[in-house]
């Protein structure tokens, strides 16, 4: 079996190698679940602004439009980057894609005038 954190390989059953191992991943584990909430609420409303901004491109109204969707797609990128999961892999995606929402809520800003 491998540690939960490090991912070093364990003696028997054990889910972390060491005691420094087992204190960072239940830290981790702590801080994913005080999160999640807070993490849930800004994609949720992440979702319902960037939504409202499709609609109203489809509708012909550029320039709200364009507005909701970059700000959707910022408060997406700033709720990723702020509250990470507590896995490796998703906290590595939760970085990236943060960073990439970001950057793509700033370029369609900067190209909506």
């Amino acid at each position: 079996m491998k540690c939960k954190y490090c991912g070093k390989k364990t003696a028997g059953s054990a889910a972390y190698c060491s005691t420094y191992c087992r204190q960072k991943g239940e830290a981790r584990e702590q801080f994913g679940r005080k999160t999640r909430l807070p993490f849930l609420i800004s994609l949720v409303l992440a979702v319902v602004a960037a939504a409202a901004g499709a609609v109203l491109i489809a509708a012909g109204r550029h320039d709200q439009g364009f507005l909701f969707l970059s700000g959707g797609l910022a408060l997406a990128g700033i709720g990723m980057l702020a509250f990470p999961r507590s896995g490796k892999g998703a906290n590595a995606f939760c970085h990236v894609g943060g960073a990439l929402s970001f950057a793509l809520a700033v370029a369609i800003f900067l190209l909506w005038r």
